[in-house]
């Protein structure tokens, strides 16, 4: 679930697959791109390059005429909606044409693990979108990913290296798709007593932490 900018590490999330893929080839998985993909990031062009298939990316179709929404393999930018018959109607979603709140609770609660590689940011709200509907999220330990990665918030963090941003020199990460490999690993093989509790502690977390309730409290006393 994201913006496809570029800060976003796509890249290091299809080489992090990739490698699972490698080492666990008796697992049926696939990666879920809830994203344009017409912006930013080339997918297809990343698909050939890390040597994924490309027939093991899902991502989200929207119909621009009935707005009915299906999750399927990517098979190019302008799809036939399945619902109204109409050719070229349904294109991957974008800031200007999403689901609704509903439907992207769906789509979330369609996955079993939530993986947030990026290079920084100040609040990445897919991630705690993602805690409640109870998924495991695993995040990049840096920047505002430090807090949703912990034990406590039902996260697990991934490890990075530093780089500097040209021309602002800002500290950015770098995530290691080593990294992504081994704790998509230890979800996939998780007692699903376990991984039920780390959920529902991910979702406690974010309505403790990120309510309107808890912020509107915070806020009405700074004002």
């Amino acid at each position: 679930m994201f913006r496809n900018q570029l800060r976003k590490s796509v890249p290091n999330l299809l080489q992090g697959f990739k490698i699972f893929k490698e080492k666990n080839p008796q697992c049926k998985t696939k990666l879920l791109f809830h994203t344009n993909w017409k912006e930013g990031w080339g997918i297809e062009k990343l698909c050939k390059e890390t040597g994924v298939d490309i027939s093991e990316i899902l991502t989200t179709y929207i119909c621009r005429k009935c707005r009915n929404y299906d999750v399927r393999p990517f098979d190019g930018h302008e799809a036939n909606c399945k619902k109204c018959q109409s050719e070229k109607s349904c294109v991957t979603t974008s800031v200007a044409l999403g689901t609704t709140e509903s439907q992207l609770n769906e789509v979330y609660n369609l996955m079993d693990v939530y993986c947030h590689p990026f290079t920084s940011g100040g609040q990445e709200i897919p991630i705690q979108e993602a805690k409640l509907a109870e998924l495991i999220t695993l995040v990049t330990n840096y920047s505002c990913g430090e807090d949703s990665c912990t034990p406590e918030s039902g996260g697990m963090p991934l490890d990075w290296t530093e780089y500097r941003e040209p021309g602002t020199q800002f500290i950015k990460a770098s995530t290691c798709p080593k990294s992504i490999n081994q704790k998509l690993t230890e979800v996939f093989f998780m007692h699903p007593d376990k991984k039920n509790k780390i959920g529902e502690i991910a979702r406690k977390w974010v309505i403790d932490n990120f309510s309107t309730e808890v912020i509107g409290a915070k806020l009405e006393q700074i004002f």
